[in-house]
């Protein structure tokens, strides 16, 4: 078992100028282990053009299906603080040429990439299936 309460994500655009990343969490209120709001069960997430400074805190939140967010700049620092052998972490980025991107604007083809197939977008899949 690990003890590991703290992983940190440090993702950053190609290109320097216009361009921003864009991260959502699908899958957000199942992350945490409890409702309970605190430093040792949230995500904290540093988008502002100057990632040394800190960010915005999420914790747990019935009201909040799946949160989206774009840095300012080509940066963007994701912090884990929760205990991650007990919980995981689901989360998908992609570069984007405006803060003012909505991920609900892209088409289908557009989106993160997920197979085409929907029955296959699980996480125990048979070999009989024929997800390929």
């Amino acid at each position: 078992m690990s003890n590991i309460t703290y992983c940190l994500y440090h993702i950053e655009t190609n290109i320097s100028k216009g361009h921003h990343v864009f991260i959502r969490f699908p899958n957000f209120r199942g992350m945490f282990l409890s409702k309970q709001c605190s430093w040792n069960n949230s995500i904290e997430i540093r988008f502002k053009k100057n990632v040394d400074y800190p960010g915005i805190c999420l914790c747990y939140n019935k009201d909040i299906k799946a949160p989206e967010l774009v840095s300012e700049g080509k940066n963007m620092i994701v912090i884990f603080n929760f205990q991650l052998y007990r919980s995981y972490v689901h989360l998908e980025f992609m570069e984007v040429n405006s803060t003012d991107f909505k991920y609900e604007s892209l088409g289908e083809y557009d989106r993160i990439p997920q197979l085409l197939k929907k029955e296959c977008n699980k996480k125990n899949i048979n070999a009989n299936d024929n997800c390929e």
